[in-house]
């Protein structure tokens, strides 16, 4: 197991942006089903499981949009099927 030690008597200071995570993305746009209206996700990362996932919820009549390369917006409210085509899922690991 790999660590990372700093060394130093100077207190560490200032920001970073984490990379959007596909484990958390992915079912956080599937509860989307469940939500009464849009949600928001920020820093989602453009990935083929992500893309495959939108198409899937866009087959089952959910609207989304992406804005600035990162912040997707998605509209589950008004489904007009809850069944999802198994040849998108399959890609799917």
């Amino acid at each position: 197991m790999y660590k990372l030690v700093i060394q130093g008597g100077n207190a560490l200071h200032g920001t970073i942006k984490a990379a959007g995570s596909k484990n958390s993305s992915l079912p956080i746009l599937f509860a989307s089903i469940l939500a009464d209206g849009p949600i928001t996700l920020t820093n989602t990362p453009h990935l083929s499981d992500i893309s495959t996932t939108l198409r899937l919820l866009m087959d089952m009549g959910a609207e989304f949009i992406l804005e600035s390369n990162s912040d997707l917006f998605v509209d589950s409210s008004k489904l007009t099927s809850l069944v999802a085509d198994y040849n998108l899922v399959k890609t799917m690991r």
